[in-house]
């Protein structure tokens, strides 16, 4: 009987283990994208630090970003993606902006040194809160500027970044031209087939023939 239940976890494990094998890694359906933000302009100098984070569904067509950052010079006054719209080449943070993408309404401020971080989002976009200006760059069709935008997300052909303004109370000149932001790199998917997976796998399997054997033998004893 020990033998049998001992044969049946080991058979479940390695089935399981074949399942994982043979299962396709995660593709194009869900594109995940970071990126750490960094001074965009040289005078007025920029302060602070920040990052931002973009998860698509490309089936959908939906986008949910968010960003977090602090210690900036002065109150936000805009924040946006700019994107390719013609080919220009654009090497961040100099030359002239791409056209602007999205744009995300009402980001919160941090500014000062010590002053705690401020985050925006997670809010989630469709093609319909596109610019009208790329839709057109793209051909005028929402749909199809959503999926080059995406292509250009992930190919290095758009940015975030956030502007400050001028026309504040705070201290600081600000950076109306453009004061943080980045590229965006994809975030590496993990791969069920990985090592730590079927460690896990079988780290349960271990779990489920160990408790089979306490109740075998307490029906033996018993």
């Amino acid at each position: 009987m020990r033998s049998h239940v001992r044969g049946s976890v080991v058979a479940i494990a390695m089935a399981s283990i074949g399942l994982l094998a043979a299962s396709p890694v995660a593709t194009a359906e869900i594109l995940r994208l970071r990126g750490d933000l960094v001074h965009q302009v040289a005078s007025p100098t920029p302060t602070g630090s920040g990052s931002a984070a973009i998860e698509i569904d490309t089936v959908a067509r939906t986008l949910v970003f968010q960003s977090t950052y602090q210690g900036l010079n002065n109150n936000v006054s805009a924040s946006h993606i700019h994107a390719q719209a013609t080919a220009s080449p654009y090497v961040f943070p100099s030359g002239a902006n791409w056209t602007v993408a999205l744009n995300f309404s009402g980001s919160p401020s941090s500014t000062g040194s010590g002053a705690a971080a401020a985050t925006f989002g997670p809010t989630t976009y469709t093609p319909a809160n596109l610019s009208t200006g790329f839709v057109t760059a793209q051909g005028g069709d929402a749909n199809t500027a959503f999926d080059n935008f995406v292509t250009f997300l992930s190919t290095g052909q758009a940015y975030y970044n956030l502007h400050t303004s001028l026309n504040t109370p705070n201290t600081g000149a600000g950076n109306p031209g453009g004061s943080l932001g980045n590229f965006f790199t994809a975030v590496p998917e993990i791969d069920p087939t990985s090592f730590g997976s079927v460690l896990a796998l079988l780290t349960g399997s271990l779990g489920l023939l160990e408790r089979r054997m306490r109740r075998l033998r307490l029906t033996t004893t018993g």
